[in-house]
């Protein structure tokens, strides 16, 4: 369980502060201060309403619990499973693909040979 919960740690923090800031610099400009807090006023409202739904359904599965207590779809929440399946790919390449960029610094390599031991190491991660 502590390999999971840094994974997704590593997740947040390498994707969403360390890689993607420089990305939203530079199409904000002056404004980027502007954009993380409205960006943290966005995420403010859907971290309250999954404490809400948590303290009402206090069990696991998520969003597949909640989705299925709604509307009573089986289906449903074996779909939103897929979604959260491909969420983790989506943030495993967003933090590859910044750590290439930042690897390529000093180092002149390949992208194939640094992506590669990469995924590799955060697929056994998962295991």
């Amino acid at each position: 369980m502590p390999l999971l919960t840094l994974y997704g740690l590593g997740g947040i923090l390498g994707a969403g502060i360390y890689v993607l800031i420089d990305k939203v610099s530079s199409l904000a400009g002056l404004f980027t201060p502007i954009s993380f807090l409205v960006a943290s006023l966005l995420v403010s409202t859907t971290a309250f309403t999954y404490s809400e739904l948590s303290s009402r359904y206090p069990s696991s599965a998520g969003e597949a619990l909640y989705l299925f207590k709604a509307f009573g779809v089986k289906n449903l929440s074996f779909v939103i499973d897929l979604l959260i399946i491909a969420t983790g790919v989506l943030s495993a390449a967003a933090i590859t693909t910044g750590f290439v960029g930042y690897f390529q610094v000093f180092f002149n390599v390949s992208d194939f040979w640094v992506v590669l031991p990469l995924l590799t190491l955060l697929g056994l991660l998962t295991i």
